[in-house]
């Protein structure tokens, strides 16, 4: 026996104590004996001290074992417990007798004296209750106040079973009835200040509690504290409307009207919590109404085959999840298939909620039995895990708005209920696949959809949906008297009972469920507290939290921290535990009611949120943060995941401000995942919050800042992204941050020149790239010069990944450099740029196959000589040999479409439609924004080339009207397609003005002023055909090295042969001869611009023009040849209708 308890015991009389709060301990004389090490003997200690009566040895063994079979051996067991008490007592020398009478029960006789914490403290209440009622108030204090304190200590901490927890929630009302004496006593008094302090403290462990609220308030007024008084209402205000969705109540209200202050604006009744899907047994009451509405919506859209909407909405907790479950059990029962998706806050990977609730009943044989590609269960799986399917960003999210639809569809044909759970989460992403489904399903499919304070949007894209589909709205309110009446025993008094139950609770079946779960019937005309319905939610929380060993109260807060659903790695990881014992106390915690195990293995979660939320608020904020920051730490080591990213960034934010730069470049890893996956409006919001918590941090402002001009770009909203860029950029030069201006730079002015950029002008766009690489390769040497090693794949990992990555940037800006001089840089430079962006990519260990790809499709720019095209289709067919799996669709699509457009320049005719027609059916899968409307060119111009003009008319146009924010170029391509056109239909005249205008404008592209001279000439106007061809026959014919040269060099020979210019024939012969045998064709932007037939036909009339007889026959008779092996009639019509090849003879 230590000192400390002789020490006590001298204060105790010859009766004796036992104390059941806290540690359990019998004293007497002979000292206090802890009861701490055994638990079965405290609890029948407990059980015989509290019940005052004898009890059956039955009784005792379910007190013990539960209801469960006994063992044989039971009585002996009783026994054995029953002799460890008697020890106890003797060894505390108090005179207590068990005495084991012949009828079967045990009772327990004790010595005059004796007393029992728990009674002794019962009595000080009910003495210090009645002394209020006699006005004595400074008595109801001095009885109350000491046991505050001593009731909130645990009772029986280590025991389980319904007396222990009915014995613990009574200890439980006597700490709150004690608390309440003590602060109504103080307030009598006049002593508002201890009122408020008692109170205080009380609703800082209990934050649900408003009856203890309004006399915290009240304190505070009495105390002369308004402006306090008024953050203690805004306070409660709050934390009701998070947890339970409702407002204080109008007597508490009422007090801040005794507090006016001229800077609080009056509590609005605020949005309620997060609606959580009942748990399974849950009794279905009422709604007669509303699910033969539902049942109307149904069979509407099952006569009809055709979708229909049905929006269930209400307030937090009021059964719109129960009664979409309802007629979803309904439905599947009479054969319907169900799918069920939920939506949750902050949803981390896009799509989820809907793919995930459709693949739970997608199968291949299903899908083989409906004609549709099995594949289609995989595809749908990558989007419920996460996974980016294509690299591409615009791609994906085409992808998955397809797969998702066709799964739906598929899934439908037979009847379907969809019902997505807690529309109010929904991310834009979910709303759009949404709506999409709704547009395109024509069969029987009934879409329920349950939701709350649905935000602007929502109603946005319903309000589309109501044109596509028939809608019906359910709203629900409170359940109605007679609907409770199940919950209430049988007898007279049943409907008095379920009355009271329902003045209690409003008819909230969150509510009501959960009183009536914890056996709070309340007798007709009893009295009821404003605060009665979040004090039975807070105390049956409360109290199983206080009852649990220090190590489960632990990973209880660790649970809460991550989040409402967990897994036994992730507490494992944060906690530095081994699983096995961690997956043991989560089970543990299961059986206190406070968990609950998940669908999928090794998953926990809490029952309710506001059991998480419970959890969450009794942490202190010191050692919230040390978790957080644990729990950040294990997922940031743990494997790819969905959503990984974004929970290492909410654990970071919520870590302390010393953590937001980390948090915020967290942040910006979650917002490149969802730019990867084409949700460009989850990114921004990620980009946004990181930009938020960046501050003054110059390399994480600068990637936030790149990010969000990159989603928004996305968007379509290229003001904004390039005001954003243009800043990432200046704050990347100021602060000397190379690879933050790089990426900036790329998204700005890169992708071909496809960019944001707005504003920039192509030089000004050429010098931003050319800074960036600058930097970049400096950087490189200083890598270099400080770790020479660096570059080998074996060297350090950090230093060999950052050499890594500054090389992939240094690659990716010379092709991107390279393409912007294509029409205005030295071709010298470019054929630098090129080859060096090749060696890059082929030295970077381990390989990276798309930066080999995209590095040898750039350097077509510098292979644009005449006897350069076989390399140019050589490196494009080595880019299609590369793996698939490292080579993006993108890459693939540009591919086709480049071997398309070299076939063509060579007269393969046969092999150029195949790789056409691949790219076509390529992009139809996945379908690219610019590579659909490249395509979609090139069909134009093959019909040119085939002479159907009006095909080719319709085609330009639908060209045309696949133009995006991604298709800059495209309504350039469109007049080169209508001129191509109108020269072929003999109607040049028409667009001569055209080619004015875009020759004066675009005096780079000289080209332009080529056709002009062109086009005049066909139209007969050869004054003005003259003086546009004089500009070139000046400086002999010397068009820049870029792409348009070819085409150029043809047109001006066809003008030149049309004028007579002779004398400047032998010129352009030598211009063009290199390029005999190949076709005149032109690519815009990417797409199919223009067709002029077989070079040879311009080198006869040439030889022609000059008199060369045998060479001009030999050239028309080769022209003439290759048109018809071009099957082009035109170009053939032409060459046979040539005047100068009479001089051929």
């Amino acid at each position: 026996m230590t000192e400390g308890s002789r020490a006590r015991g001298a204060d105790v009389g010859c009766g004796g104590a036992a104390r059941l709060l806290g540690t359990v301990e019998i004293e007497g004389p002979g000292g206090a004996i802890a009861v701490a090490r055994r638990p079965q003997v405290q609890l029948v200690l407990a059980h015989l001290l509290l019940e005052r009566r004898p009890i059956e040895r039955g009784e005792l063994a379910e007190l013990l074992w539960g209801d469960g079979p006994l063992s044989p051996h039971w009585q002996g067991a009783v026994r054995g417990v029953l002799s460890k008490l008697r020890d106890r007592f003797a060894e505390a020398d108090v005179a207590a007798e068990l005495v084991a009478s012949a009828d079967g029960t045990v009772r327990l006789d004790l010595p005059e004296g004796f007393t029992v914490d728990v009674l002794e403290g019962e009595r000080a209440v009910e003495a210090a209750e009645a002394a209020l009622d006699a006005a004595r108030a400074g008595d109801a204090a001095a009885l109350a106040t000491p046991w505050v304190e001593r009731f909130q200590r645990p009772l029986l901490a280590a025991g389980d079973g319904d007396w222990v927890r009915d014995a613990q929630d009574h200890v439980a009302s006597l700490a709150r009835r004690a608390l309440l004496a003590t602060v109504r006593a103080r307030l009598a008094e006049g002593h508002g200040d201890v009122a408020a302090e008692w109170a205080g403290r009380w609703v800082a462990r209990h934050p649900l509690d408003e009856g203890v609220h309004h006399l915290l308030i009240r304190a505070l007024v009495v105390d002369g504290r308004r402006a306090d008084a008024v953050a203690a209402h805004d306070r409660l205000a709050a934390v009701l409307a998070r947890e339970l969705g409702v407002g204080p109540s109008a007597a508490t209200s009422a007090l801040i009207d005794e507090a006016p202050s001229p800077t609080r604006a009056r509590p609005a009744r605020a949005a309620g919590a997060r609606a959580t899907r009942p748990r399974p047994g849950t009794p279905f009451l009422g709604r007669a109404e509303e699910l033969a509405a539902l049942r109307r919506a149904w069979r509407a859209t099952v006569e009809a085959e055709a979708v229909g909407v049905a929006l269930v909405d209400g307030a937090s907790g009021i059964g719109k999840t129960r009664l979409a479950e309802e007629l979803a059990v309904e439905l599947g029962d009479a054969g319907a298939t169900v799918c069920w998706g939920r939506c949750q806050p902050g949803q981390a990977v896009p799509f989820e909620p809907v793919a995930s609730a459709v693949h739970a009943e997608l199968d291949p044989d299903r899908l083989a039995a409906l004609g549709e590609d099995p594949v289609l269960v995989d595809e749908l799986a990558a989007i419920v895990d996460g996974r980016a399917s294509l690299d591409d960003p615009g791609l994906a999210r085409a992808h998955r708005f397809r797969t998702i639809v066709r799964s739906v569809r598929a899934i439908a044909a037979s009847p379907t209920v969809l019902v997505v759970d807690d529309l109010q989460w929904a991310s834009i992403d979910v709303l759009a696949v949404l709506e999409r489904v709704v547009e395109e399903v024509r069969s029987p499919l009934l879409l329920v959809l349950t939701g709350r304070n649905l935000p602007p949007v929502a109603h946005d894209h319903l309000a589309r949906m109501q044109r596509a589909a028939a809608v019906t709205t359910v709203h629900l309110s409170g359940l109605a008297v007679d609907d409770l009446l199940p919950l209430a025993s049988d007898g007279d008094d049943a409907r008095a009972l379920a009355a009271a139950l329902h003045r209690r609770t409003a008819g909230h079946p969150f509510f009501v469920t959960e009183l009536a779960g914890l056996g709070g019937g309340t007798p007709a005309g009893a009295a009821i507290e404003l605060a009665g319905v979040p004090d039975a939610v807070r105390e049956w929380i409360g109290h199983r939290i206080d009852a649990l060993p220090k190590r489960q109260r632990a990973r209880l807060d660790l649970a809460a921290v991550i989040g409402e659903e967990l897994t036994v790695r992730e507490v494992a990881a944060s906690a530095g535990a081994d699983p096995d014992e961690v997956l043991g106390e989560l089970e543990a915690l299961v059986e206190h009611g406070l968990l609950e195990e998940a669908d999928r293995p090794d998953a926990f979660a809490f029952p309710h949120l506001i059991t998480q939320e419970a959890v969450y608020a009794r942490i202190g904020p010191s050692r919230r943060a040390r978790l957080h920051l644990a729990v950040a730490e294990a997922l940031a080591h743990a494997g790819e995941a969905p959503g990984r990213r974004a929970a290492v960034a909410r654990h970071l934010s919520l870590a302390g401000d010393e953590h937001r730069v980390p948090a915020a470049l967290a942040l910006a890893a979650a917002g490149r995942e969802a730019l990867e996956q084409g949700a460009w409006e989850l990114a921004e919001l990620r980009f946004r919050q990181a930009l938020e918590r960046a501050g003054d941090h110059g390399a994480a402002r600068a990637e936030a800042l790149t990010g969000l001009g990159a989603a928004l770009h996305h968007q379509g909203r290229g003001e904004e992204a390039e005001a954003l860029l243009l800043e990432a950029v200046a704050l990347a030069r100021a602060q000397r941050l190379p690879v933050a201006r790089a990426e900036a730079a790329l998204v700005l002015v890169g992708r071909a020149g496809r960019g944001a950029s707005r504003s920039l002008g192509d030089d000004e766009q050429a010098e931003l790239l050319r800074e960036a690489l600058g930097a970049i390769e400096a950087s490189l040497v200083d890598e270099a010069a400080a770790d020479p090693e660096a570059g080998a794949a074996g060297a350090d990992g950090d230093a060999h990944a950052r050499r890594v990555r500054l090389e992939t940037l240094a690659c990716r800006l010379e092709g991107e450099l390279a393409l912007a001089i294509l029409l205005t840089g030295d071709p010298l430079e470019r054929a630098r740029l090129t080859s060096s962006a090749i060696a890059r990519a082929q030295r970077i260990e381990p390989p990276d196959t798309h930066l080999t790809a995209r590095a040898l499709l750039s350097a077509r720019i510098a292979k644009l000589g005449p006897h350069q095209l076989g390399d140019r289709l050589a490196d494009v067919d080595q880019v299609l040999a590369l793996d698939p799996d490292g080579r993006r669709i993108e890459t693939t699509l540009a591919a086709l479409t480049y071997r398309h457009e070299d076939l063509l320049r060579l007269g393969r005719r046969d092999a150029a439609r195949a790789a056409l027609a691949r790219a076509s059916t390529l992009v139809a899968e996945h379908p690219h924004p610019y590579w659909r409307w490249a395509i979609a060119a090139w069909r134009a111009l093959d019909a040119i080339i085939d002479g159907e003009l009006d095909v080719a008319e319709e085609r330009t146009a639908e060209a045309l009207g696949l133009q995006g924010e991604e298709v800059g170029g495209a309504l350039a391509c469109y007049g080169v397609n209508l001129v191509d056109l109108r020269l072929y239909q003999g109607r040049a005249g028409e667009v001569v003005d055209l080619l004015a205008g875009a020759a004066d404008a675009n005096p780079h592209i000289p080209t332009y002023r080529a056709v002009l001279a062109l086009g005049a000439a066909e139209a007969g106007d050869l004054g003005r055909a003259e003086a546009a061809y004089r500009s070139f026959a000046a400086d002999g014919f010397a068009l820049p090295d870029d792409p348009n040269r070819l085409l150029g060099l043809v047109v001006l020979a066809d003008v030149a042969a049309t004028l007579g210019d002779a004398e400047a024939a032998p010129v352009l012969v030598a211009r063009l001869a290199p390029y005999a045998g190949q076709q005149a064709l032109l690519n815009c932007y990417g797409g199919g611009g223009a067709f002029w037939g077989p070079v040879d036909h311009q080198l006869a009339r040439l030889a022609a023009l000059t008199g060369r007889r045998d060479e001009a026959a030999q050239r028309y008779a080769s022209a003439e040849a290759a048109a018809t092996a071009m099957a082009s009639p035109l170009a053939l019509a032409r060459i046979v209708a040539d005047p100068l090849r009479a001089v051929a003879g």
